[in-house]
């Protein structure tokens, strides 16, 4: 296999990314059928984000990622995560690998990957096995992430770009059109 297609979509935080990772992966799957990984949806309460789930791309199958804690502490950060959802998330990444699927999805990439937390082990093995991959990252955390992973050359797409055209520039990018 070729040199990994890394694919961003960045923007600030509550700015849409999810929203848009959504639509573009539906114009994807009508050339690409075998998309695969999760979004993370977050729900709001009282103003504010009080939990997270991953949604599974194949199966639509919804998991709890996270909840917000009542009281922030150093250690633990606002959310507790649910590690059996962890796994859950890191056994959709393995399993459409194995299957040799056309692209992953990983629903963000961010400051929990920098510790290498979370998402981390998932998003380092594809970069490694050059698999091909769509990420979503916040803007201020956009550089960082780039260079903690060795990048080399992803295309990054902002918000305002329109998502069948993001799905278009992929799917040349991987040779599939």
């Amino acid at each position: 296999m070729e040199k990994a297609s890394v694919f961003i979509i960045t923007g600030s935080q509550g700015a849409g990314k999810t929203t848009k990772v959504m639509e573009v992966v539906r114009h994807l799957k009508k050339e690409l059928p075998d998309v695969f990984g999760f979004y993370a949806i977050g729900e709001w309460q009282n103003g504010r984000r009080s939990r997270f789930r991953i949604v599974d791309i194949q199966t639509r199958t919804d998991y709890t990622l996270c909840n917000r804690q009542q009281s922030v502490d150093a250690a633990g950060g606002r959310f507790i995560f649910t590690s059996g959802t962890v796994k859950q998330g890191k056994e959709i990444i393995a399993s459409g690998m194995r299957r040799k699927g056309t692209l992953a999805v990983i629903d963000e990439i961010g400051r929990f990957e920098l510790e290498e937390k979370v998402w981390y082990s998932a998003f380092h093995n594809l970069i490694k096995k050059n698999f091909p991959v769509l990420i979503t990252v916040r803007e201020n955390q956009l550089e960082v992430i780039i260079a903690k992973f060795n990048l080399d050359r992803p295309l990054i797409f902002r918000l305002n770009e329109e998502s069948f055209l993001i799905a278009k520039a992929i799917i040349s990018r991987l040779g599939k059109e």
